[in-house]
This record gives structure tokens, sequence and C-alpha cells, in this order.
């Protein structure tokens, strides 16, 4: 948050130290813990902000794994302004669904329901969404081994991964120092993403 701009020390301290003034902690004023960002979706005065102009951050919450579930209905709204016409008009909110929620979450929190719920129904629908998970072979408590399917998160997702003809999503293991490959992974699953696949069939009714 530091490197885009959206953050700064000052702000982060007032935010380790839940100082309620919004004007030193504006993404929770003191409510949220350390580092749980979000972006302002409202003016002052109510109206949308324009969301195309700005970087969105989904705010995080303390709940292990809870980022899941909001992070598959960001991409579901995403995928929703692509397709459905009658969303269309609303240029400040969307660039035409080309939006792509990016998710991270740590390799203990997959343990989690949320996480497999999440995984399952953004296989099913098709959304553009990321998920990013830090493997470092330990968990909360216990190593990964001892609360991960074959010690891997990776492998324990197989199933889920696309083949011809079906759908799912695509996997990508890397080593997490290896900065070139991120960059690299990361731009061939967000250009995946953005691909239209398997249209939902929504109509709005006034």
């Amino acid at each position: 948050m530091f490197a885009i701009g959206e953050s700064n020390p000052l702000q982060y301290f007032a935010q380790l130290y839940a100082d309620p003034d919004p004007q030193r902690e504006p993404f929770s004023h003191g409510r949220q813990m350390n580092c749980h960002y979000t972006s302002r979706n409202t003016l002052p005065d109510g109206e949308w902000a324009n969301l195309v102009e700005i970087k969105n951050t989904g705010t995080d919450m303390s709940s292990t794994a809870s980022q899941m579930p909001r992070a598959v209905g960001l991409a579901l709204a995403s995928k929703l302004f692509r397709e459905v016409n009658e969303l269309k008009q609303f240029k400040h909110l969307s660039n035409n669904g080309n939006e792509v929620c990016f998710c991270t979450i740590g390799d203990a929190s997959t343990s989690e329901g949320h996480f497999w719920e999440a995984v399952n129904a953004a296989g099913v629908l098709q959304v553009p969404l990321v998920i990013f998970v830090w493997d470092d072979g330990y968990g909360i408590s216990v190593p990964r081994e001892y609360q991960t399917t074959k010690g891997s998160i990776s492998k324990a997702l197989k199933g889920f991964e696309k083949e011809e003809g079906t759908n799912g999503f695509y996997i990508a293991a890397l080593k997490g120092w290896d900065y070139m490959s991120m960059v690299e992974v990361f731009n061939e699953g967000i250009s995946l993403a953005r691909k239209p696949i398997h249209p939902l069939s929504f109509t709005l009714k006034s």
C-alpha cells in the first residue's frame, strides 16, 4: 500500500494504535486490525465515487479467510458489468467489466471452509478472480502437513484445475523469492482472468 501511494507511515501507526481520527486513520477510524486497508467507494455527499479512476481495495476482515467470499462477490460484479447490458451505462463504476479481483491468503487460512466454498464458486461462475496463496510451510500453529492434504494447497486443489471443455481455474506454483517469475505468472494469470468465459444469463428488470 505504501508502494502504490494508498497509505503512508503516519496512517500505518495511527491504525496500529487504533486512532479514531479519520484524518490520520482513514481506513477504519481505528476499528480494524493493523494493515486492514480499504478505499472509499462513496463521496462525502453519499454519491458513488469514480471507481474507474482509483485503485480499489476491498476492506480486510479480522476473521480468518473471510476475504474469500467477498473476493468472489467483487469478481462477480466485474463479470456482470461485462455481460449485463443494463449495467454498461455506469461508466464510473466499471471499465466494461475489465477489472480483476486480486486476493491474497496465507496457506494456513486455506483450511477454512470459506476458502473452499469461495474457490468452488469461483470455478463454477468463471469470474475474474486471481488468488495468491502465500505458502511458507507453516500455519498459524502447526506445519502445513498437519493441516493441508498432501502438504500442498496447489496439489490439494488439483481437482479444480481447468481442463478442455470444463470450468474451473488455472493453477501455477512458483517460488515467492523469484520476483521476475512472479511478475510473469501474475501477468499471465490476470490476462487469463480477463478472458470472457461461460457467460452468465442475468436480466435486470425495472
